[in-house]
């Protein structure tokens, strides 16, 4: 039997996103209602990192809209704190069948690993709080996400969620039997639905019919159990809830709750959860933390190696992000590629040696230019060299 209506329990951007999203690839048929609980303390800003302008496709957000009503900026890094930032860009340029990494330890065996930040053009430009579109031709390619406003944000996913019912939970009864849940009391109203997605963070109501910790069980999946305070930071809660609904999308059910799908996503969301795990450990430089973890211990041990990175099954993290975690734990490589011995030792030292002018040089421009000129006349930096607080009609 095709699944007719939906309860969304929860509250802010975990609540109102599914709900949204839900709304616009699934026919409006469809009957939302959305739970809301107790209102937790939530951040003033909220990072979307690149992917979520699929999302932000599909829901008809333009970045005229985010600009407007959730005064968006533009981010070229997650910033974690004062040491660390994770790049939405590529160190260096590739040569010769190596990646920029070895070429880079190569030429420079015993410098520091945190050395090779400058040669990321999407660091040196959110250091000197710069925002171009795009990298120009020859220069390390990056993407750019958005710095929002999380009450302008949820504004505008409230708006995107047509016709759901919306009720508050003063208090919350939940009925169930073998596994799945029969129905929710919030107070006087009686919530009976198909599928009850658990939005809160601390998998309330999904701890209540089972003790496993396997995000979807029978009718009831949660979606955002053991979110950490990290991932407000590099921008993962946002993307969790957006890799949520598409695999949701992906494997939706009928009222059968067929086990093999159920399987499938529990699958996929203890393998991202894993990667999470892996990447904030190492982000907190939590050494008992990072040493209880094998697959963390096993990519920082072919990174020391030969300063490879270790792709896992469903990354969630780029190659870069983990170059930048690894350097600021001050993990470096023994040696590099021997794909990086191809090129003349000389004229590969003289590339780079080029390559980290052209960043400092192109920086200093960029610098100078948004100094010297206007908004209306160089729409892409202001006149104060901040980043622009305004996307609407400035990215071309």
């Amino acid at each position: 039997m095709t699944i007719k209506s939906i309860a969304i329990i929860g509250s802010s951007i975990e609540a109102w996103l599914p709900a949204a999203y839900i709304r616009a690839r699934l026919p409006s048929a469809y009957k939302i209602s959305i739970i809301e609980t107790s209102k937790s303390k939530d951040e003033n800003r909220l990072i979307a990192r690149p992917n979520s302008k699929d999302m932000h496709a599909l829901l008809q957000f333009s970045e005229a809209d985010l600009g407007q009503h959730a005064q968006a900026k533009p981010l070229l890094a997650a910033t974690i704190n004062a040491d660390i930032a994770l790049p939405f860009g590529r160190y260096g340029l590739d040569r010769d069948g190596a990646e920029f990494q070895h070429l880079w330890r190569r030429i420079y065996p015993d410098t520091p690993i945190q050395n090779i930040n400058l040669f990321n053009l999407s660091l040196a430009l959110q250091k000197a709080a710069l925002f171009i579109p795009q990298a120009p031709q020859g220069m390390p390619s990056y993407d750019y996400g958005y710095d929002l406003s999380t009450n302008g944000y949820l504004s505008m996913l409230k708006q995107a969620a047509k016709d759901v019912l919306n009720l508050e939970a003063k208090k919350l009864e939940v009925h169930h039997d073998s596994g799945k849940i029969s129905a929710i009391d919030c107070g006087d109203t009686h919530i009976q639905a198909d599928l009850y997605i658990d939005a809160t963070r601390d998998g309330h109501v999904s701890n209540i019919i089972s003790t496993l910790m396997d995000n979807w069980h029978g009718n009831c999946l949660s979606i955002c159990r053991n979110f950490d305070e990290t991932d407000h930071k590099n921008g993962i809660r946002l993307y969790r809830l957006q890799i949520a609904m598409e695999r949701l999308i992906a494997l939706w059910p009928d009222t059968s709750f067929a086990p093999s799908e159920l399987n499938e996503y529990n699958r996929l969301a203890n393998a991202e959860q894993e990667h999470i795990r892996d990447m904030n450990a190492l982000l907190a430089h939590d050494k008992k933390e990072m040493s209880n973890r094998k697959a963390l211990q096993r990519k920082i041990a072919v990174f020391e190696s030969r300063g490879r990175i270790a792709n896992e099954d469903y990354e969630i993290f780029s190659k870069s992000e983990w170059i930048a975690a690894l350097a600021a734990a001050n993990i470096s490589p023994a040696s590099y590629d021997r794909l990086a011995d191809r090129a003349d030792e000389h004229d590969l030292k003289q590339w780079i040696k080029q390559l980290e002018q052209a960043i400092g040089q192109y920086v200093h421009m960029m610098g100078q230019r948004t100094i010297k000129s206007s908004p209306q006349s160089h729409g892409n930096v202001t006149t104060d060299g901040n980043i622009i607080s305004n996307i609407s009609g400035l990215v071309k």
